[in-house]
């Protein structure tokens, strides 16, 4: 059990045969075999991997299995114990080979196991392992929560079992063009729906046309149709899988949104959304609308008087139902029943009152793709998460729609199946692919990420029907939990128009001039990338260039200085010693000595020893610096002798090199002044004659002797002794300066050289920007600082260099300091620059009050409740003996008031609704972050007899503490004298606007003497609301589980949207 953790596998011998049910007779026999078999068909061989988490369970970062095989292939895992930047299990597959030009093409599949025989879901990718790119798998593998949930069943005597299966397409340089035609996408962490939608857009010809007439945004960089066009173009010309990098990044996308899944259908409707607003004004505007969109009438019509309503409405997709419905067809009729308004639910009709009606739609036309989105996930609000729907839905290749066209639609009713996007798993984290038909023939394409596989039409279409609820129960917690979520038709008799094949002439010369300079620069860099792993970059450092070197530094050269040459890795000493003589007109290469040059323990880099078996490659070097900067160092000693022997020998153990620096204590400067050899047996006095002539200083004059051990020791040498007996080592550097008597060094800055190191060691460079303008470069300077300075002294700094008095210059370490708490000026410029960010860097403001003023103030947060669920986070800067109406005062001014404009200012703890403070209640009473704001509604301005205000608060009973379950912003709720419980209830779901279906499952508790007491849901909304009220009621607490995002690979809160 060391670093790698205890780690074990088993090889099974068969994948998903192991887990069929001998019990089953029959038909449900059959059912479970066929199922079994085509899950089976799908991987070569499979391997159980037991990972021991006992001890690592707390440790950060990756942690790498021993290689094992899988069928003939050798692989092994890299798992992050605690996520890899993430709430989950992380893991990832890696591709092991010998030889260095593979590329291994693998569909491969990772499942949890769990011992008390819980379902686990199935994370299943598609990748194309090559040297440069050897890994891939899955961020978000499992909720640590979960994982470590002794209740879970995940781990067993804390071992952990993954069961991996892989299946290897090809094991050499070979592209899916040549098998079937087309390529994939790759995968960029979770893009596997971006992934699905972008090839079926592809293969539509007549929209990929259209893309490429989309006219260039000359001058604004990568826009997002120019990245489309390229990305299409790519897909259309290319050998090997493309990636999507260029046109995320064109949507203005993190890296974080890459690895977030999203909704494939949501996705759809932001990308046809912005390319049709982005064609406005262009050759092929309208394009969108011609292919997607459709529309269709909302009507209501009265059944006992004469009154209709209608409304039409456009739509590009439709999101049909599928929970109990056989097929599409019948998905249609429910998308098209109508629905009876009645009782309370009566239609106000104009001039007729209230009267019973029928609402639903018809529809009017159908785009020429229709693209039905199927609805496989559904809120379930009793649990309080979103579920999927795996039921078996039965879709055709041909439909023909004309029980649901108007008389008026003279289109053909016909539709042909030419896309299928199917969903693999379940809500809490799962993966996409497209199952497509490109052309008007019958053949059937599997496009999975990187990988694309010819198929069988019963593959593409009716293994994605679902399951049906019998063979569901027969399956066990491996099954296959993938369905259709997407199909995408074509008209009938625009499938010729929209499947004409795409030219390369259909292309436009500007873009493919312009993806042919990228490609070219593309595949220099590619080729720069590949030779730079062929060779090693070599630092070599002379004396010549240390002398020249006017900077004063520690060691030898900053390694950022050397220069450096890049070499094979191949090439030996000899070879390099040859080639560096050669290029700086040495005649003779023996007048050259290669020193190894070290980074010693003491993070200090020090020349040792000659390097003196020549025949050695670079490599064997490169390997042996492995742990110091990322090249190799050499000094390379040059002889001025014109015959041989040009060195004197130098025996290890026993003869050392020293350099020299000078000290100059009257000019205050360092300067490297040369390097002698000695032996370890020398006296230390022997320094002194070499140390004088080399730094031009009479033989008499009296010297100190330091040895520069690193930054901050600098120790002073004791004459009489040796070398060795001071401990004096290879590489050392010594300091010699004038030996001036203490009296005289006292009026030097620097009276003594470890003062001098220190202060270098103090010395940093800060750019100031301005706080008000932060990104105006122009206004941007720098200043060279020492980190002892006081704030004082740094601000006076500051003020000379804009021209503004010193005590109204107030500093901030970030730029987001407008209301934030200020620096204290009794921090020093180091306390300062360790929160900077970025890194030195600090911000300024040149302000009319002082900073004693300034001082004066503090920081005030106030939650502004803005309606529904949303509030915003205002802070203010308010003077210490403040009271909340200067609080209210500010805070006007800071948001906006769309009512009443009065302002309710309230006490929160942790979302718990404290009270209502007095004017003059001083504001340094208030905890920070406790206060909370709403705008007073008209109706609670004067409030009737009978009326009152009643706190309302959000809890989470799944808390263990009725404490700590309150979350969300309290509010006050107007009670009026004679309202009942379901008035009240009403009420707050408007305030809160709260669909009916959510709010219907919350439950209402009152709080009395900071406890809940449910009210029963079994209680009639009529009911008298003062029944409840009297006693120690302090107010309503509404029951509902937190809003928080979802990890797993599920979808996330945050939607998706392209920020250019």
């Amino acid at each position: 059990k060391k670093d790698r953790g205890c780690f074990l596998f088993v090889l099974f011998c068969s994948v998903m045969a192991d887990h069929q049910d001998e019990s089953l007779s029959g038909d449900e026999t059959e059912r479970e075999t066929a199922s079994s078999r085509r899950q089976q068909s799908e991987y070569d061989a499979s391997t159980v991997v037991i990972l021991d988490l006992t001890e690592s369970r707390h440790q950060a970062g990756g942690i790498y299995t021993d290689p094992f095989m899988v069928g003939d292939h050798k692989w092994r895992l890299y798992y992050f114990p605690i996520g890899n930047k993430s709430h989950s299990f992380s893991v990832y597959i890696e591709a092991l080979e010998e030889a260095t030009d593979y590329k291994r093409d693998a569909k491969f599949r990772m499942t949890p196991k769990n011992h008390l025989g819980k379902e686990c879901q199935q994370h299943v990718a598609n990748h194309n392992f090559t040297r440069h790119n050897k890994d891939w798998g899955f961020t978000d593998f499992v909720r640590l929560e979960d994982l470590y949930d002794p209740q879970s069943g995940y781990l067993e005597d804390g071992r952990f079992h993954i069961l991996v299966e892989t299946k290897v397409h090809r094991t050499h340089e070979w592209s899916t063009r040549d098998e079937t035609g087309y390529i994939g996408l790759f995968n960029q962490g979770a893009t596997c729906y971006m992934n699905s939608l972008l090839q079926a857009l592809f293969h539509l010809p007549y929209f990929r046309r259209v893309v490429y007439k989309m006219p260039a945004e000359e001058g604004k960089g990568v826009t997002i149709p120019y990245a489309l066009q390229a990305l299409f173009y790519r897909l259309q010309t290319s050998s090997n899988p493309v990636s999507t990098k260029q046109l995320t990044k064109s949507f203005g996308w993190e890296d974080d949104d890459s690895f977030s899944q999203h909704d494939v259908t949501e996705f759809n409707r932001v990308l046809i959304d912005t390319l049709e607003m982005k064609m406005k004004g262009t050759s092929v505007e309208g394009t969108m609308e011609k292919l997607f969109r459709g529309e269709f009438i909302n009507y209501i019509q009265c059944i006992n008087v004469a009154y209709k309503s209608e409304r039409p409405e456009y739509f590009y997709d439709l999101q049909m139902p599928i929970e109990g419905c056989k097929d599409i067809y019948e998905s249609f009729r429910k998308y098209v029943l109508p629905e009876t308004l009645s009782g309370d639910n009566k239609y106000q009709a104009e001039g007729h009152g209230l009267q019973d009606a029928n609402r639903g739609i018809r529809f009017k036309t159908f785009p020429d793709v229709l693209e039905l989105n199927l609805n496989r996930f559904k809120q379930d609000f009793f649990m309080d998460r979103i579920t999927k729907i795996n039921d078996r839905f039965e879709f055709y290749t041909v439909i023909d729609l004309k029980e649901f066209f108007s008389e008026n639609d003279t289109e053909s009713s016909v539709y042909h199946l030419h896309g299928v996007l199917v969903h693999s798993g379940t809500m809490q984290g799962g993966h996409y692919n497209a199952y497509l038909r490109p052309t008007e023939g019958p053949e059937w394409y599997r496009f999975d990420d990187s990988s694309v596989r010819k198929t069988k039409e019963g593959v593409a279409v009716d293994d994605n029907f679902g399951e049906s609820a019998d063979l569901m129960r027969t399956q066990t917690v491996f099954r296959k939990f993938s369905s259709a979520y997407m199909l995408i038709y074509v008209r009938d008799s625009r499938v010729k128009e929209i499947f004409n094949p795409v030219l390369d002439s259909d292309i436009p010369p500007f873009l493919i001039e312009r993806l042919q300079k990228e490609q070219a620069e593309m595949k220099r860099l590619e080729e720069e990338k590949e030779e730079a792993e062929r060779c090693v970059d070599v630092g070599v450092v002379t004396q010549e260039m240390l002398i020249q070197d006017k900077q004063e530094k520690f060691d030898m050269l900053w390694l950022g200085d050397v220069p450096k040459i890049r070499v094979r890795k191949e090439m030996t000493l000899g070879e390099f010693r040859a080639k560096y003589a050669e290029d700086n007109g040495i005649d003779n290469p023996e007048k050259i000595r290669l020193w190894d040059w070290i980074s010693r323990k003491n993070k200090t880099e020090r020349v040792e020893y000659p390097l003196t078996r020549l025949e050695r490659p670079m490599r064997t070097l490169d390997l042996f610096h492995k742990q110091g900067p990322p090249f190799i160092r050499f000094f390379v000693e040059i002889s001025d002798k014109e015959e041989a022997p040009f060195f004197k020998p130098v025996v290890h153990g026993t003869d050392v090199i020293t350099f020299f620096k000078y000290f100059d204590l009257e000019n205050q400067k360092l300067r490297h002044i040369g390097h002698a050899l000695f032996e370890r047996s020398d006296p230390v006095e022997s320094f002194l004659p070499i140390a004088r002539k080399l730094a031009g200083l009479p033989e008499t004059l009296k010297v100190r002797l330091h040895e520069e051990v690193k930054p901050l020791r600098i120790d002073q040498l004791e004459m009489g002794t040796t070398l060795k007996q001071s401990e004096l080592v290879t590489g050392d550097i010594i300091i010699v300066e004038n030996d001036f008597p203490e009296e005289e060094r006292s009026r030097f800055d620097n009276p003594h050289v470890g003062q001098f190191f220190r202060n270098i060691l103090d010395r940093v460079v800060v750019q100031f920007r301005p706080m008000d303008e932060p990104d105006d470069e122009a206004n941007y300077f720098t200043l060279v600082l020492n980190k002892t300075m006081p704030y004082e002294e740094v601000a006076k700094r500051v003020a000379d260099k804009v021209g503004w008095p010193q005590n109204k210059i107030r500093l901030g370490d970030s730029s987001k300091v407008s209301r934030s708490a200020p620096i204290p000026v009794e921090y020093s410029l180091q306390k300062i620059l360790a929160r900077a960010s970025p890194a030195e860097t600090l911000y300024f403001r040149k302000m009319e009050m002082t900073i004693e003023e300034f001082l004066q103030l503090r920081r005030v947060n106030v939650q502004f409740w803005e309606g529904a669920r949303r509030y915003s986070n205002v802070e203010l800067l308010v003077k210490k003996e403040a009271t909340c109406a200067d609080v209210v005062a500010l805070l006007g001014k800071e948001v906006t008031l769309k009512g009443t404009k009065k302002i309710r200012l309230m006490i929160s703890h942790d979302g718990f609704l404290e009270d209502i403070p007095p004017p003059d209640y001083k504001v340094d009473k208030v905890y920070l972050s406790s206060l909370v704001a709403e705008e007073v509604a008209e109706e609670e301005l004067e409030l009737a007899k009978g009326d009152l205000l009643m706190k309302v608060m959000h809890y989470d009973s799944y808390c263990h503490r009725f404490r700590d379950s309150f979350h969300g912003v309290p509010f006050f709720i107007l009670i009026k004298k004679n309202d009942t419980f379901g008035d009240v209830k009403d009420r707050i779901r408007k305030r809160l606007k709260v669909k009916k279906e959510e709010f219907g499952v919350w439950k209402f508790a009152l709080i009395e003497d900071k406890s809940p007491s449910v009210i029963p849901h079994s209680t009639p909304e009529d009911t008298p609301f003062s029944k409840f009220l009297g006693g120690n009621i302090m107010g309503i607490a509404l029951e509902h589980r937190r809003r928080e995002k979802s990890y797993g690979g599920g979808w996330k809160e945050k939607g998706i949207s392209f920020k250019s």
